[in-house]
């Protein structure tokens, strides 16, 4: 095993935490939305998933920071970017229901092919 691949394996697994992140906030946020609380104990039980993806998507960045001591940017950022984009679209239609377009589609497409494009060195 290249002394390289356990770094990029670390960082493809903490954007996927990451894009998975993004998902539970935007559900969370979307059903606190719909709440009304009046105290701070009963924002904080409403907002619970909400603050879970806020959390995990600031250990992710941790993570991301921790990556880049031993991958180069140019590896570094396309897999931190596009995975969780493409998570976070992937997710918002299949689980929150968003709706998707043929644009949408293909700029995910254009960031996977990047991704692919520039992965390799």
């Amino acid at each position: 095993m290249n002394s390289i691949s356990g770094p990029i394996l670390f960082l493809i697994s903490i954007s996927i935490m990451t894009g998975l992140a993004q998902i539970v906030m935007r559900w969370g946020g979307k059903s606190a939305a719909l709440q009304t609380t009046h105290s701070f104990l009963e924002w904080l039980w409403v907002s619970r998933w909400w603050l879970t993806g806020l959390m995990a998507s600031w250990i992710g960045g941790l993570g991301y920071a921790w990556s880049l001591r031993r991958i180069n940017l140019n590896l570094a950022v396309p897999i931190y970017s596009g995975i969780p984009y493409l998570l976070s679209v992937l997710g918002g239609f299949i689980l929150l229901r968003e709706s998707l377009n043929g644009i949408q589609i293909a700029g995910a497409m254009v960031i996977l092919v990047g991704m692919i494009m520039l992965s390799f060195h």
